[in-house]
């Protein structure tokens, strides 16, 4: 028998490639895409509805986001208390989620409850009446807690980047004030809802033990719902960008919230995924340039960090931190020192070996159960990308070397191109 001994360290192995499970087709008879991955050990089912019922599909703040949320807010057969009680005794739940372009409804049950949970979706996503009561209530909590947000300055900063950067009046630059939650008529939700969540543009993702008995009792409660097909509309435009310089004075602050950065290119242009890699190196894990200069070496913050965001229309660039106000001048002057570094050193062959395995390594660490390769699949299939994109990513993990990384930071983060937001104390 072979005995572990505990005082050597395991093998270390290379990862070439990591093989991901993909989904296949259900078209069910209305024409609505069904993509399943079956995976698993345990009787659990995850069934996302997913529409183009994002942010961006309105030109009022809050509406999406208020519709999505109120989706179980009550049927003609059932009252939003109804609808939680029964959610919770078959050991289920939903998650709603409003992105910038997408919004969906999320379903996780047990196989066996699958006839009875679906039916409550169904209910919520066909026949929802959006009550009074439930709007209200609804306003007047999000109001709450947007005043209370309102004081803290990275919600700020964070709100006033997104203005800067898209423009105040592009639909990804839209912020709800609680003046948007007073005026949130239940009318207004009817339509949209109408509109968005006719099922002319959704898709089910389903992952978790699925067999034909799930697939049939999907089809059985959804192949039967009418909807027009419409032509697909026109994208959202992507944003003109213009780079400034926002300032939000905060008295009595005693930190100061940073946020630098710009609008880039989405998960659909040949230099993103290189763009993922020299965000690393700056500011995209523990051991980042940012983290060693302004956390470690000079003390100015717990924690900062840089991130690229890709949405159907463009992309964007972000580093962001607080810090106090005594020393906001300085950190701002400290961020662009490494952004210049990028410019003009080349990152060592240590430091690019340490970011392309920690990045081969959160990859595998992504990868934890069957929802996860749903999650790597809508990730690709929102941008019409095909699971090439997966080995590119791979191959360019492979071959990345620090020229390649130089001219990036040079074509995509030279300081005169940044919005530079802080809201506290300069």
């Amino acid at each position: 028998m072979n005995v572990l001994n505990r005082a050597e360290a395991p093998e270390a192995y290379k990862i070439e490639q990591v093989k991901l499970l993909k989904p296949e087709l259900l078209t069910l008879a209305n024409g609505i895409p069904v993509y399943y991955i079956n995976g698993g050990t345990e009787d659990v089912l995850r069934i996302e509805f997913q529409f183009d019922a994002g942010n961006a599909t309105s030109h009022k703040a809050l509406l999406a986001n208020a519709c999505n949320n109120l989706l179980t807010s009550g049927t003609p057969g059932r009252t939003s208390a109804q609808i939680v009680e029964e959610v919770d005794y078959y050991g289920a739940f939903f998650h709603n989620e409003t992105g910038f372009d997408k919004a969906s409804v999320s379903l996780y049950t047990l196989n066996k409850y699958l006839p009875q949970t679906l039916d409550i979706v169904r209910d919520a996503l066909t026949a929802t009446l959006f009550p009074e009561r439930e709007v209200r209530t609804f306003a007047t909590n999000t109001a709450q807690r947007l005043q209370i947000n309102m004081q803290k300055n990275d919600f700020v900063a964070r709100r006033t980047f997104n203005k800067a950067v898209f423009g105040e009046h592009h639909v990804y630059g839209l912020t709800a004030s609680p003046e948007d939650c007073e005026v949130l008529s239940r009318e207004e939700l009817l339509a949209f809802y109408k509109k968005h969540y006719d099922f002319s543009t959704c898709v089910i993702i389903v992952s978790g033990r699925v067999g034909d008995a799930e697939l049939k009792e999907i089809a059985s409660q959804f192949a039967d719902i009418r909807f027009e097909v419409h032509e697909k509309p026109v994208g959202t435009p992507p944003p003109v960008y213009l780079p400034s310089v926002q300032y939000v004075e905060k008295p009595d602050a005693l930190q100061s919230a940073i946020r630098i950065g710009r609008v880039l290119v989405n998960k659909t242009h040949p230099d993103y995924i290189d763009l993922q890699i020299l965000n690393t190196v700056l500011g995209g894990y523990f051991g980042s340039r940012l983290m060693a200069n302004i956390r470690e070496d000079k003390g100015y913050t717990y924690g900062i960090g840089s991130g690229l965001a890709s949405l159907q229309s463009a992309g964007f660039f972000y580093i962001a931190t607080e810090v106090g106000t005594d020393v906001t001048a300085d950190a701002v002057k400290e961020i662009y020192k490494e952004l210049e570094r990028l410019q003009r050193e080349p990152v060592s062959g240590e430091e690019l070996e340490l970011v392309r395995n920690y990045l081969m390594g959160t990859f595998l660490g992504s990868i934890e159960n069957v929802f996860s390769y749903a999650e790597k699949f809508k990730s690709i299939f929102n941008y019409g990308l095909g699971y090439d994109y997966y080995d590119r990513y791979f191959e360019s993990l492979k071959n990345m070397d620090a020229l390649r990384l130089q001219k990036l930071a040079e074509q995509y983060l030279d300081a005169s191109t940044l919005t530079e937001v802080i809201v506290g104390k300069k």
